[in-house]
């Protein structure tokens, strides 16, 4: 239907002012020899005509012009950042010689993307913002002429095939702290380290100590006797494991994978992972077309956690890195179990001590989640209102994270012993528990107030 209305020359308010004018013409004009009634009519069909006459000639030039090839192409894919408008190369005739005619351009295929022209001398040059991170292989245009009245309109619809690739918007996360967890070893002194540093430290004697580790010195310093122990310490670990898990409102925290993955903060041996890839890469670039491809997965985020997971530690134990949607969704089933297992007894060679990490807790287990900004008022909006207004939204609008669902979110990680680190797109920050309880608190003054 909607395509056959396409190519109908005549708009709605058109049709109607064409029979307004005839039925003026006939009923007031000729039977009843009322002069105005004739010149008001005459005057409307000889604007519907001319309108339509200007749009039906403008649309053949531009599709003379198309045929030209017009558009400059671009050689391989265009990489494009969520809300970022952009021009593609994509170039149409203004028809700014031509009255009253205009052109709009808009996308049938990705859909929730923002696309306006830029004029630019005699040319409207396509600019678009996506609203989702993706690849893309082929376009549908839609492309309207129209007179400025709003009386004819003829809608053309060309298939390209363009490849685009969008990557999440950075915003101001262009550095994430480094992620690698510490472990035991001799670099950083730590009091809930392991024993492996050198012998640096002291303590009193206690019988059955052997007589060689008597800190002679010290004992003629200050006649105790103490002996000389293994320092305890921390090293950073050496091998990290990280995952992207795909879910609701997940862009922010995408964006944080993709800083992370072009800064190198896993460390020197890393391997990444994201739903929908359960094997893995140790490449830059394929991890971010791993971050890209994501989501696709969203409705089942999580899935391939626990595959991955036991493919990546096949070759050793690695410090795990998960980077979670700022929802609450059954992708945290996944993470919960995975944090049980992972909380068994380790060995002596991959212990971590309570707060060893650079943000506090251990477990070998870490949680990043990317936030646009905290409400406490916030009510999610419908799903389709959410992809249409997507592309117009700033930080701290539409897309600020619920500060009830975070707090949900990171209560029931928590529980299950993990490391919870929150980055703010919207002003590069790490966020602590007290950004969203007191967003909640307020919320929770201001009920009572009204109340």
């Amino acid at each position: 239907m909607v395509r056959a209305l396409d190519v109908f020359p005549w708009t709605p308010l058109g049709l109607w002012v064409g029979a307004g004018a005839s039925l003026g013409l006939v009923y007031f004009a000729y039977a009843e020899l009322d002069l105005v009634w004739l010149v008001l009519g005459y005057a409307a069909l000889g604007l519907v005509g001319v309108s339509t006459l200007l749009v039906l000639l403008s649309a053949l030039a531009l599709l003379i012009v198309r045929r030209r090839h017009t558009r400059a192409l671009s050689e391989g894919p265009q990489l494009f950042e969520t809300g970022l408008a952009r021009e593609t190369g994509y170039a149409l005739p203004s028809f700014v010689w031509v009255p009253w005619v205009r052109v709009r351009l808009g996308w049938v295929r990705p859909v929730g993307s923002a696309v306006s022209l830029v004029r630019r001398s005699f040319r409207n040059y396509e600019s678009v913002a996506f609203g989702e991170r993706g690849e893309h292989d082929r376009v549908v245009r839609r492309v309207v002429v129209e007179d400025v009245f709003g009386l004819s309109r003829l809608a053309f619809r060309f298939k390209e095939t363009e490849s685009f690739h969008v990557r999440p918007r950075l915003g101001a996360l262009r550095r994430v702290p480094v992620l690698t967890s510490l472990a035991g070893g001799d670099d950083v002194p730590h009091p809930m380290g392991l024993e492996d540093g050198d012998r640096v430290d002291l303590r009193r004697y206690a019988p059955g100590d052997p007589a060689r580790l008597i800190h002679w010195k010290a004992f003629a310093r200050n006649r105790k006797l103490v002996v000389r122990i293994p320092e305890r310490a921390l090293t950073r670990s050496r091998r990290t494991v990280a995952y992207q898990i795909a879910g609701p409102e997940d862009d922010a925290t995408a964006a944080a994978a993709r800083v992370a993955v072009e800064q190198k903060a896993f460390g020197d041996e890393w391997i990444f992972g994201a739903d929908g890839a359960p094997e893995g890469t140790q490449s830059v670039d394929e991890a971010l077309t791993l971050i890209t491809r994501s989501i696709r997965e969203r409705e089942r985020g999580g899935v391939d956690l626990a595959a991955f997971v036991r493919r990546a530690e096949q070759e050793g134990p690695a410090m795990l890195i998960l980077f979670a949607p700022p929802r609450p969704g059954l992708w945290m089933e996944h993470v919960v179990a995975l944090a049980r297992c992972r909380a068994a007894p380790r060995g002596r060679g991959t212990q971590t001590g309570a707060g060893a990490g650079p943000f506090g807790g251990s477990g070998g287990l870490r949680v990043v989640i990317g936030v646009d900004g905290i409400d406490a008022a916030k009510k999610p909006p419908a799903r389709g209102v959410r992809r249409s207004l997507r592309w117009l939204m700033r930080d701290g609008d539409l897309r600020a994270v619920s500060a009830s669902d975070l707090a949900a979110v990171h209560a029931r990680l928590r529980v299950a012993h993990c490391d919870v680190v929150v980055f703010d797109r919207s002003t590069g920050r790490v966020l602590a528990a007290q950004h969203w309880n007191r967003s909640l608190e307020q919320k929770s003054v201001a009920r009572k107030a009204v109340a």
